[in-house]
């Protein structure tokens, strides 16, 4: 199966390849491996907000070529601003023609993407507790405000990000292996059970 993550990937891999200088935008919480395809074929990757309405604002004001995120949603705004199944299918399928490639040898290319997810309840009054909290904990370091907060930890990353409805938090992870990403998982749980 190529899904999620590595399904963006590969579809980033076929535009680069035949659109020059690309701009290919994806949600905060997409795998750092983008960037690196993206610096291998001279394109550049575009983090946005998570919610399906920043997404298609970000498709049809930011002049990009593709939008996809890790559910297998994807957008090319040349056609239309909004997240279109049948179109994605032509076009992958087309893009696969042009570049005479297979779709397996294309996964193939892709570096290894190692994420860990989990929500955790949380009440909806101490969203911006925790958020604000670990900002204040974190104000020296790299971190991206784009949506919730993400920290750069060595090799890797965490988003802190609050559920918009429901009363829960999802905390997000990359790293070089599934125990590392793990591990910043835990120990931000423990954090946010601090803090609460």
């Amino acid at each position: 199966f190529i899904q999620c993550d590595l399904e963006l990937a590969v579809l980033a891999i076929l535009l680069c390849q035949t659109v020059k200088r690309a701009k290919i935008a994806v949600p905060v919480k997409s795998s750092q491996v983008l960037e690196q395809l993206a610096e291998k074929y001279g394109a550049k990757v575009i983090r946005t907000k998570t919610s399906t309405r920043r997404m298609m604002e970000t498709a049809a004001g930011q002049n990009v070529n593709l939008l996809g995120e890790h559910l297998g949603r994807f957008i090319f705004p040349a056609f239309q601003p909004a997240f279109d199944a049948m179109f994605a299918t032509a076009k992958l399928l087309e893009l696969l023609a042009k570049n005479g490639r297979r779709l397996s040898e294309v996964a193939a290319e892709v570096p290894k993407i190692t994420m860990v997810s989990k929500a955790i309840s949380c009440p909806q009054e101490a969203k911006g507790k925790i958020l604000r909290l670990i900002v204040d904990d974190h104000r020296d370091e790299e971190i991206d405000l784009t949506d919730g907060v993400k920290i750069f930890v060595d090799e890797g990353w965490i988003l802190i990000l609050p559920d918009p409805s429901r009363p829960l938090v999802h905390l997000y992870a990359e790293a070089k292996t599934e125990k590392q990403a793990q591990k910043l998982i835990d120990e931000y749980v423990k954090k946010i059970d601090a803090i609460l």
